[in-house]
């Protein structure tokens, strides 16, 4: 998250100052700002009941180690 918040730092600062581009004004700059915080604060409201629903819990997936031995265990005892 913290290299979002520098992103959209660094990108207002060169559209603020006309740097590589068209100067913006500042209230473009301001919704930007606004339509980022909306956007991150929704994919935090949806993550938590996507995550919650998925396999990515239980170390049921090959994001953890248990999950890889699982993966592969499975693969080695099915008929390809």
């Amino acid at each position: 998250m913290l290299s979002s918040v520098a992103d959209v730092l660094i990108i207002s600062t060169l559209a603020g100052f006309g740097i590589a581009m068209a100067r913006l004004p500042v209230t473009v700059i301001a919704g930007e700002f606004g339509a980022a915080i909306a956007f991150g604060a929704v994919l935090d409201l949806l993550k938590i009941p996507v995550l919650a629903a998925s396999a990515f819990r239980d170390g049921r997936t090959p994001i953890s180690n248990a999950g890889l031995r699982m993966w592969f265990a499975q693969r080695a005892n099915s008929p390809i």
